[in-house]
């Protein structure tokens, strides 16, 4: 979340009415910058229904629900981060864009491993899919410095 923030204080205080594209990092940097904003909240909310069954808040098929819906929404942030790319990844950014692959990536293997609990009632799922979401989470933090870190150096001193 801090990220986009970042993003778009330095894109309104850089932009001149003359400027009519922004250069190919930023573009990176913004569409990766929003993907990974979405990822992140709905592994928020998928955090936050599974943390209600503790205290009752929430049911296995409000988590269901949860899971359902944050891997379709998680789905259209990605293809929406492919669309604004349109496959143009500026060199120096490429580790990054393959990090923001790999957080998809585990992404939709937890959803899915989770969701699998309910194929046949068996826990290893859940455990299966929180490891694969820890690395996930892990990940995405991690890509979010670097972005942070290449915005700085892109940005004017």
């Amino acid at each position: 979340m801090g990220c986009v923030l970042i993003l778009s204080f330095w894109n309104r205080r850089n932009y001149s009415p003359r400027q009519e594209t922004l250069s190919p990092g930023l573009t990176y940097i913004g569409a990766a910058g929003s993907y990974l904003k979405t990822a992140n909240e709905e592994g928020t909310h998928i955090a936050q229904t599974m943390a209600g069954l503790n205290d009752g808040s929430s049911t296995l098929n409000d988590v269901r629900n949860a899971l359902t819906s944050a891997k379709q929404i998680e789905g259209v942030g990605f293809a929406d981060y492919l669309d604004h790319t349109n496959g143009h990844i500026p060199a120096e950014l490429n580790s990054l864009a393959k990090d923001v692959d790999e957080t998809h990536r585990l992404f939709g293997d937890a959803t899915n491993e989770f969701l699998e609990y309910w194929t046949d009632q068996n826990t290893a799922h859940i455990f299966s899919g929180q490891r694969t979401m820890e690395r996930c989470v892990k990940l995405m933090n991690s890509t979010i410095s670097s972005m942070t870190s290449a915005l700085q150096s892109a940005s004017p001193r």
